[in-house]
Parts: C-alpha cells; sequence; structure tokens
C-alpha cells in the first residue's frame, strides 16, 4: 500500500496510521463518512460514522444497505466509482446546514435503533434467560 501511495504521488497527503486506541475522537473531523465496501459481515464502522454526526455514503451491501437507508445516507453499488462520485457530488453540493443536518439525521437513527445501553442491556438479559433455562432443565 505504501508503494501505491508513492507511485500516485500521494505521499505526505495519505497516511497509514494503523490500529488507534480511540480513533472515535477523529471522526468529528471529517465531512462525510464513506464506506465503499466490497463486502461487510457488520456494518460498525458505519454506524461509528454515524457517532459522529456525519452524513454516510455506504455501499449498497446486505450488512450495511439496512443501515445506510435507516440513516437517510447514501447507498452505492460496489466496484461502481461513478456512483460513489455521484453521491460525494450530492452531498458536497449541499450547504453548510443542509450536510450538518444529514448528519444529524444519522446520529438520531443512531441513538434511536442502535443504542449501545440497549444493547447491552438486551445482551444481559439473554444471558440471564439462559442461565434460567440451564437451571430449568437440571435434575
Amino acid at each position: 500500500m505504501a508503494a501505491e501511495i508513492e507511485q500516485l504521488g500521494l505521499s505526505g497527503r495519505a497516511h497509514l496510521l494503523g490500529f488507534k486506541e480511540n480513533a472515535l475522537q477523529y471522526v468529528r473531523a471529517f465531512d462525510i463518512w464513506t464506506m465503499p465496501s466490497l463486502a461487510e459481515g457488520l456494518g460498525l464502522a458505519l454506524l461509528e460514522g454515524m457517532s459522529g454526526h456525519l452524513p454516510v455514503i455506504a455501499s449498497n451491501v446486505p450488512a450495511m444497505l439496512p443501515l445506510i437507508e435507516g440513516a437517510g445516507g447514501l447507498a452505492i453499488t460496489p466496484k461502481d466509482v461513478s456512483s460513489l462520485v455521484a453521491a460525494l457530488d450530492t452531498y458536497l453540493g449541499l450547504s453548510d446546514d443542509e450536510l450538518k443536518a444529514k448528519g444529524e439525521q444519522a446520529y438520531r437513527y443512531l441513538q434511536e435503533q442502535h443504542d449501545i445501553e440497549v444493547f447491552r442491556q438486551e445482551y444481559l438479559n439473554l444471558i440471564d434467560s439462559g442461565l434460567e433455562q440451564a437451571r430449568k432443565e437440571q435434575p
């Protein structure tokens, strides 16, 4: 990847940072969260982008399409550069206020549908019900 960066003349402009412990703090530095993935198992990074109050653009792969639609984002076709360019042009054509409103829409969706506290409670409930069922099955 470093060789490609140099070959494309992007040295000093593109950086390979590797894992960052608190990467979420950098999310708000972006204007748009874009994930042109070929495949995704779970769109966790897409949710992270929403947590930064950012409008989202992502590939319409099965794991992410419901998230994109719920957040009012723009879905693109994997490997289709023209659909990515069109989506970026759409967002970049918005006023600052309109772009901010799209980011707030994504954030509201995240809070309403993917709240971490709700997830934690549901997970604890699942564990409790599993333990209760196991106790009932013991002689």
